[in-house]
């Protein structure tokens, strides 16, 4: 995600995930495992999982990484890669926003 040479800094992600009826527990297993994968990534700084409240098979999934750099190493990660397809595959539907960590409480800030 390169938005130019004047933005530097921190990229973050957040993605929403819901699951296919019945399928939030192995949802949230499929997130946990990719959460162990993501950890490997050097440059990444955050990849933090969130339930929706109520929301037995609702998602957020909140991702921070170094720089670009790191960014961009995440979306090759071949083990990632691997389970992002079993994630569409489990899903109802999958957002994914991201761009540049500007403000609040971060260590990168």
């Amino acid at each position: 995600m390169s938005t130019g040479p004047a933005e530097k800094g921190p990229v973050a992600a957040c993605v929403h995930v819901v699951a296919r009826l019945g399928g939030g527990e192995a949802m949230f297993d499929l997130l946990t495992r990719m959460s162990v994968e993501a950890e490997k990534d050097d440059g990444t700084e955050a990849w933090s999982i969130h339930r929706l409240r109520g929301g037995a098979g609702e998602f957020f999934v909140y991702e921070c990484f170094r720089d670009d750099e790191a960014f961009a190493r995440h979306q090759h990660n071949d083990a990632l890669n691997m389970l992002g397809k079993e994630l569409s595959d489990s899903a109802e539907r999958i957002q994914v926003l991201s761009g540049r960590l500007i403000g609040g409480l971060h260590p990168l800030l």
